[in-house]
């Protein structure tokens, strides 16, 4: 009897351990697919000025864009969902290595480390911001 109840209990806190991965946001995909199509070039590193802006877009919280200096854009991705860029409350502290450049792969916006970095032309912007506010099928 005792057997049973353990074998059983076991099983359902295997059960519960068990996790089925979250479906990516589609406007996620959709500026993974831009990114892949559009054969953005990537760089490793970006020259920022003091007051450089980072524009979050359609709650993605993937990918954000930077003004760089002289007003040349980037699109920063994520290595994962960054939700501290969507909250106004939560600021958590950015590591740089270098105060005049952002470095893919060791530097952090609002506390999440940039992947990777793609400079856009004016063109490839207004298409992101465009497919940023584009409706979603479904």
């Amino acid at each position: 009897m005792y057997r049973r109840l353990l074998v059983v209990l076991s099983s359902a806190g295997f059960a519960g351990c068990s996790t089925t991965p979250e479906e990516t946001p589609a406007n996620v995909i959709a500026l993974q697919d831009y990114v892949a199509v559009a054969e953005l070039p990537e760089v490793n590193k970006f020259r920022i000025d003091r007051n450089y802006g980072v524009e979050r877009f359609n709650n993605n919280p993937r990918y954000v864009l930077v003004k760089g200096r002289r007003q040349q854009a980037y699109l920063v991705e994520f290595g994962r969902d960054c939700w501290e860029i969507l909250s106004n409350i939560d600021v958590t502290p950015d590591v740089r290595r270098n105060g005049d450049y952002l470095y893919a792969g060791r530097d952090t916006i609002r506390g999440c480390r940039i992947s990777r970095a793609f400079e856009l032309n004016q063109g490839q912007l207004e298409e992101i911001r465009d497919l940023g506010e584009a409706p979603t099928g479904g």
